[in-house]
């Protein structure tokens, strides 16, 4: 077995960008999205359904934003759409530090869904 192939897929090193690129979304994601944005909403909402709407705002956004990339990729490009999310990402990151309403943090919510 070449040392450039595994399970006969071709490996040059020049996917590494694009693995180091997913596994960054998918740490932020689960880090501050899923943790420690999630520990924010707790502490701003007493009930659950709040709590759910918020939630289902990051999912709902998350969702359409991937049919809108997926749709535009070809005029805008891959990178550049990447890095609109990552872009969305760290903004909505800064933006949940400061204390805010509860309908501003629903926001904060589709905007994480919409960058990741």
């Amino acid at each position: 077995m070449d040392e450039s192939t595994y399970n006969g897929i071709a490996f040059d090193g020049s996917d590494v960008p694009g693995i180091l690129s997913v596994t960054a979304t998918y740490v932020y994601f689960l880090l501050f999205a899923q943790f420690a944005f999630l520990k924010l909403l707790q502490n701003a909402f007493d009930d659950a359904g709040s709590l759910r709407i918020a939630m289902g705002a990051m999912g709902i956004a998350g969702i359409a934003a991937s049919l809108i990339t997926a749709n535009r990729m070809q005029r805008v490009g891959p990178f550049r759409m990447l890095r609109i999310g990552f872009v969305m990402c760290a903004a909505s990151a800064l933006i949940a530090l400061y204390p805010m309403p509860g309908w501003a943090l629903m926001m904060v919510a589709a905007c994480i869904g919409a960058g990741a």
